[in-house]
């Protein structure tokens, strides 16, 4: 209850040095406190980051810390700092790349889902640039996961690669594929659903001219999709 009344103040650039002395403790990886605590301290120096950003340094090495950790309440409490501070800032939460990364890493797939909205939010603001940002993702997840939320994010991040298809056409291209796949095979709603609407991100000449799908294939597999959920998304053309 201590920490909740601190992280409520920690706005408050006069009681910044008292809620960093307090929570200074549960950030050592041998502090021996809970993991829970933990987890509560790193966000409440995310709070504090975000309105002062002259704690960048400070927050970089506790979330690196915390994303190399053992327990599974750390690392997830790392995870959501590092959506936290891109939802606040997303350009200055470019500076957490190491310990988001490390959470892509990470064989909690909640952590992961959480590091590729963080990513999904700082292409939406363009503080990250998608290509760049997805080669990266792809190196610790190649293909699309097989876990639902994983796998629902990592086609929500394609959505960003329509807007530039005419910039690096072959590269986008099998982008397309990817989606369509998904859009095919998928037994999972949600992977399905965020196929779909990133699909909607693309210029129907671009994909003619990719061949497959045709948009022939694209009207049938429209009109076939059976889930509610999927066919509310979906924009018939």
């Amino acid at each position: 209850a201590s920490l909740r009344a601190l992280a409520s103040g920690s706005a408050n650039f006069i009681a910044a040095p008292t809620i960093l002395r307090a929570i200074t403790p549960l950030l050592g990886s041998k502090s021996g406190e809970s993991g829970r605590l933990h987890a509560l301290a790193l966000r409440i120096l995310t709070e504090m980051w975000i309105h002062n950003r002259e704690l960048g340094p400070r927050l970089r090495a506790a979330l690196e810390n915390a994303s190399n950790s053992h327990d599974s309440a750390v690392v997830l409490g790392c995870a959501a700092a590092v959506v936290a501070a891109a939802r606040a800032h997303p350009f200055r939460a470019t500076e957490l790349v190491v310990p988001m990364q490390a959470c892509l890493d990470s064989k909690l797939p909640a952590a992961q889902a959480l590091a590729l909205e963080a990513i999904d939010i700082m292409c939406e603001h363009d503080a990250l640039d998608f290509l760049p940002a997805f080669k990266v993702v792809i190196r610790h997840m190649p293909t699309r996961p097989e876990h639902p939320l994983v796998g629902q994010m990592w086609m929500k991040l394609l959505r960003h690669s329509g807007p530039i298809a005419s910039t690096s056409p072959d590269v986008v291209a099998t982008f397309v594929q990817h989606l369509w796949e998904a859009i095919k095979v998928s037994a999972i709603p949600a992977v399905r659903r965020e196929a779909w609407n990133a699909l909607q991100h693309y210029n129907l000449e671009f994909i003619a001219e990719v061949g497959e799908p045709t948009l022939g294939q694209i009207s049938q597999a429209a009109l076939d999709e059976e889930d509610a959920s999927v066919t509310e998304g979906i924009t018939h053309t």
